[in-house]
C-alpha cells in the first residue's frame, strides 16, 4: 500500500517531467526565429479550425476503438475510453514504432477488466487495420490527381476495390465481425481520416501555401501509412525513402520531417 501511495504521488511530477524534457528536445531543433516570423505571417483562425479537426478526429478514432473493444465484450465508458486513447497517444509519442500506447492499453485494460490479452490485442488490431483502410482509399483518390504520375485512374481504383472485397470477406471469416461493426467501424475510420485530411489542409491555409495541396495531402497518408509499421520510431525512416523515389517527389520533399 505504501509502494501504491508513493507512486500515487509522483506520478503526475514524473508525467510532467518527461513532458518537459520531450519538449526541451524538440524545442533544441528548431529556430525560434523563424517561428516567430511564421507565426506573424499565418491566419490564427485556420490554425484553431485545425486545432478542431484535429481533436474531433481523434474523439471519433476513440470512438470506432470502443465499437471494436464492445465488439469483443468489452463495453467501456465513453469518457472512459477517450482518457485512455488520449493516454496511449502520449506514450506513442516517444515510444518505438507507435504501438506503445497500444500495449499500455492492453495490460491497463487486461488488470483492470480481468479481460484476455488476445481479445484486446484483436481489438486494437481491427481498429488499425480499418484505419489502414480509410488511409489507402483517399491515398488512392489524391494518387489519381497527380498530374505527374501517368497512370490511368482505373487502375489504382480497381485495385483498391478489389482488395476491400478481399478484405472484408477475410474480416466476417476470421475475425468474427458482424456487418453493423464492420459498417459502423468503417464509417467512423473515413470520418477520421478526413478530419485529419482537413485539418492538413487548414493548415496549409494557415501558412498560406500554394494550391493545389494533392501532392501535400498524398504525403501526409502515406506516411501515416508507413508509421504503422514498426520499423523505426514512427516509422518516419522508411516513409521518406518511400516517398522520395516518387516521381513527384522534388514538389514536396520539403514538407517531410
Amino acid at each position: 500500500m505504501r509502494k501504491r501511495a508513493i507512486w500515487h504521488t509522483i506520478k503526475t511530477p514524473l508525467k510532467i517531467l518527461v513532458t518537459g524534457i520531450l519538449l526541451y528536445l524538440v524545442f533544441r531543433k528548431i529556430d525560434i526565429g523563424q517561428v516567430q516570423e511564421l507565426y506573424r505571417q499565418s491566419n490564427l483562425l485556420y490554425f484553431l479550425l485545425a486545432l478542431l479537426a484535429l481533436v474531433g478526429s481523434q474523439v471519433v478514432s476513440s470512438s470506432r476503438l470502443r465499437v471494436f473493444f464492445k465488439a469483443k465484450g468489452l463495453a467501456l465508458p465513453f469518457l472512459y475510453n477517450l482518457k485512455l486513447y488520449f493516454l496511449g497517444m502520449f506514450y506513442n509519442l516517444f515510444l518505438p514504432a507507435g504501438i506503445g500506447g497500444d500495449a499500455y492499453k492492453i495490460y491497463l485494460l487486461r488488470v483492470r477488466f480481468q479481460k484476455p490479452a488476445r481479445k484486446l490485442l484483436s481489438a486494437i488490431f481491427l481498429d488499425r487495420l480499418s484505419g489502414f483502410w480509410a488511409m489507402t482509399g483517399i491515398a488512392t483518390l489524391l494518387f489519381t490527381q497527380i498530374a505527374e504520375i501517368k497512370l490511368p485512374a482505373l487502375i489504382p481504383v480497381s485495385l483498391y476495390m478489389i482488395g476491400s472485397v478481399v478484405y472484408f470477406v477475410l474480416l466476417r471469416r476470421f475475425f468474427d465481425i458482424s456487418s453493423r461493426v464492420a459498417v459502423t467501424s468503417h464509417t467512423k475510420a473515413l470520418v477520421v481520416q478526413l478530419l485529419q485530411v482537413l485539418c492538413i489542409v487548414l493548415i496549409l491555409s494557415a501558412l498560406n501555401t500554394e494550391q493545389p495541396f494533392t501532392a501535400y495531402l498524398f504525403t501526409f497518408l502515406v506516411s501515416s501509412l508507413v508509421s504503422l509499421f514498426p520499423f523505426t520510431v514512427g516509422g518516419l525512416v522508411p516513409g521518406n525513402t518511400f516517398l522520395c523515389r516518387l516521381p513527384t517527389c522534388s514538389q514536396w520533399k520539403s514538407t517531410l520531417p
